[in-house]
């Protein structure tokens, strides 16, 4: 039934607390809000701006936990890019996965293999851009006891969360690719800074703070943590030392930067504008999906970038590439003046790779992927083709194909072996960093059985400490106690998890003799499900306030920004701010654009 209050109604189908909407704005307001902070989204098929979804109650966290959480990411952040640089091991690591899934996987393991581990012609190894730019996102959920349960008042939940650890945060996934809100995130911290006042105003406790001559909130320190929902939101305490629509920007300058110091770009740009009479301008190339509902996210990085730091950006499809960008090599020291700065012989060590040069105007300094992380981004071999040759060019790569395979969740999930992968192949034997990333794990098991029988990395131990050899264990578990589990596939983004039922028929009913079977074992991951608390979340979606009664689950996600041109070193290695989505609790899984989830915030608590 319909709960109201002197200024907001919401839709529910069960009757809430008057604390739960007491003091929202309308939801013509809340409308104008988003529109007034550049907080929208296109809307699918009709492609006209509305707002994303929003939760109208900041998700509370420990300023210590997330602070530990962003030290953490910093070890994400070198993990990632060592692995990654193990071109042999990366290869080797998915050689499984691109035999069984030819027409994505096999294609960037393809590219792996011709633009790295290729030594062309005249050169004495692969030539490459070395330079590689992360922009990260790891993902959390906060575990509690099962024997507890998971419904919890939002009273507990704030007490829970208060009497957490960092170690509580467990990891669900790292996103190496496109990933979305980074440049709109900071935006929902104002608009719940906007509610605040609102409530402030709503219950006169701005006008009584001024007559007592009082303030009647602090945005510098911590609040206490409060014993009601109600005394809980009496504060809004935001996360002042991270900002993903800064420091991302900032990233994507600083790679520019980089890469201007790396290739013979003064000489490049001379004798381009000698034979063309163009004067090529340098700029981040982002290449994005057809039809992308998501631009002002896009947008609010790029115009960042152009507004405070000078670079120019440009907003393009593999389809627009395909007919506007062409690769040019320099002709290095063609002439005394073109060598005043390199040597004739650092030049003749290596080949170097070609410039990419677009509309014959601009050359790519970033190529910035928000695209190709799905295969319908690449649906002709014209795709491929441009994809492979924005790989081949000196343009740093955000991310990078070896960048890229990171995010495939069999990659993840071998990390999660510690003594085998985490600590040797991506800390160097550092066993205390690989301790401290494992403190997030929780159990991820292959369903290859070759893997099983060739390598002791895939081997596992169930709860009682016995070593199973034979995935067909793991499968039989998911299926007699899929609460326990949910099957991945190696596609990332939102809407692809299997969970519950659909699970339990996928491994049950699906015989040796189907193609789907040999699918299923190479490509998917089975993962422990996570056990998270679960609360009331107040959405504000499509113009409509929603009330999800004791149904609302939250997702921390972490950003990170890496600037690194070869295993060891960095340029950057930083945490980049948060993103926190909230869903119904009943729903496996399901993104923002999607119209599913709602962008969310962090409420520092003490």
């Amino acid at each position: 039934m319909p709960a109201t209050t002197t200024t907001a109604t919401a839709t529910t189908s069960t009757a809430v607390p008057n604390y739960v909407l007491e003091g929202l704005p309308s939801e013509e307001e809340l409308a104008a809000k988003c529109l007034e902070l550049g907080l929208v989204i296109h809307q699918p098929h009709t492609y006209e701006i509305t707002h994303p979804a929003l939760s109208l109650r900041p998700f509370p966290m420990k300023a210590d936990v997330l602070y530990q959480l962003y030290d953490r990411q910093l070890l994400w952040n070198e993990a990632i890019n060592r692995t990654s640089r193990n071109f042999e091991f990366l290869r080797d690591s998915m050689k499984s996965t691109a035999e069984s899934d030819r027409g994505f996987t096999g294609r960037l393991l393809s590219i792996l293999e011709k633009v790295y581990m290729t030594t062309p012609v005249g050169a004495k190894a692969p030539v490459y851009q070395p330079l590689m730019l992360g922009i990260l996102r790891t993902d959390y959920m906060s575990s509690v006891d099962p024997e507890s349960g998971s419904h919890l008042s939002s009273a507990e939940v704030a007490a829970a969360v208060a009497a957490g650890t960092a170690r509580q945060w467990k990891n669900i996934e790292i996103n190496t690719i496109s990933c979305s809100f980074a440049g709109i995130s900071p935006l929902v911290q104002r608009f719940h800074a906007y509610l605040h006042k609102f409530r402030e105003a709503f219950m006169n406790v701005g006008a009584a703070a001024a007559v007592e001559g009082t303030k009647a909130a602090s945005y510098a320190a911590p609040s206490v943590v409060a014993t009601s929902p109600r005394q809980r939101e009496s504060a809004y305490v935001t996360d002042e030392k991270h900002n993903s629509g800064v420091q991302v920007s900032a990233a994507l300058a600083e790679a520019v930067a980089a890469w201007r110091d790396a290739v013979p770009y003064s000489s490049f740009l001379r004798q381009y504008q000698q034979r063309t009479g163009v004067a090529l301008k340098p700029i981040v190339l982002a290449v994005v999906q057809e039809n992308e509902l998501n631009t002002a996210d896009q947008y609010k990085l790029l115009l960042e970038l152009l507004e405070t730091h000078g670079v120019l950006s440009l907003r393009r499809t593999l389809a627009q590439l395909h007919e506007t960008m062409q690769l040019e090599h320099a002709t290095l020291c063609g002439n005394e003046h073109d060598c005043s700065t390199e040597t004739k012989e650092d030049l003749s060590e290596q080949l170097q790779p070609p410039f990419a040069v677009v509309d014959k105007k601009y050359v790519v300094a970033v190529a910035y992927f928000r695209s190709t992380y799905v295969p319908k981004d690449l649906p002709t071999e014209t795709a491929w083709q441009t994809r492979e040759r924005i790989e081949e060019s000196n343009a740093v790569k955000c991310p990078s194909v070896p960048y890229h395979l990171m995010t495939f969740k069999k990659m993840q999930q071998l990390m999660s072996n510690v003594s085998e992968v985490l600590a040797p192949v991506s800390f160097d034997g550092d066993q205390q960093k690989a301790a401290a990333l494992a403190e997030h794990f929780v159990p991820q098991y292959s369903l290859n059985e070759d893997e099983y029988a060739r390598l002791a990395t895939n081997r596992q131990r169930i709860d009682e400490g016995k070593v199973i050899n034979d995935p067909e264990h793991w499968i039989a578990d998911a299926v007699l106690r899929p609460e326990r589990y949910v099957l991945k596939p190696q596609l990332e983004g939102g809407g692809n998890l299997i969970a519950g039922e659909p699970m339990q028929r996928m491994l049950r009913d699906v015989t040796s003799d189907d193609p789907v079977y040999k699918k299923i074992r190479r490509e998917y991951i089975l993962m422990r499900k996570i056990d998270y608390p679960v609360a009331t979340g107040v959405f504000f979606q499509r113009n409509r306030i929603h009330v999800l009664e004791r149904n609302a689950c939250s997702e921390v996600g972490i950003f990170g920004v890496i600037l690194s041109s070869d295993a060891n070193g960095y340029i950057i290695n930083q945490a980049a701010g948060s993103l926190v989505r909230t869903k119904p609790a009943d729903v496996t899984d399901g993104g923002v654009v999607a119209g599913v989830a709602a962008l969310d915030s962090v409420q520092i608590i003490s």
